[in-house]
């Protein structure tokens, strides 16, 4: 099965943490060589986020995809810096491999570290 999330959107920071923009993600799973690659300008604390988000999603008993893994963090011009997007990544996975449910996710924002 292929998912598609390319229609949503996750948030991280925004109104919420005063000069901080908001950072949209959105999730995409393929068939492919299992990776998970972060994209959108992220820091060394971003791309090693695939291996924490991996870590949680088994020890919380949810399903990892084997399959290609693409998150996207935009606005794209803006750099990311820290952990505490690893959240909004997780759970965008999850409702993106349909293992959770989250009415109006569109609207929430998300976070932590993992």
């Amino acid at each position: 099965m292929i998912h598609n999330a390319t229609n949503k959107k996750y948030h991280s920071g925004g109104d919420s943490i005063p000069r901080k923009p908001k950072i949209c993600y959105t999730t995409d799973t393929m068939f492919g060589e299992q990776r998970t690659s972060i994209i959108g300008l992220g820091d060394q604390a971003i791309k090693e986020a695939g291996e924490r988000i991996q870590s949680t999603v088994i020890h919380k008993e949810y399903d990892f995809p084997k399959m290609k893994i693409v998150i996207n963090l935009a606005p794209s011009h803006i750099k990311k810096r820290g952990s505490h997007f690893d959240l909004a990544m997780a759970i965008g996975l999850l409702v993106q491999t349909s293992q959770i449910t989250v009415k109006g996710i569109e609207g929430y924002g998300f976070i932590t570290a993992l």
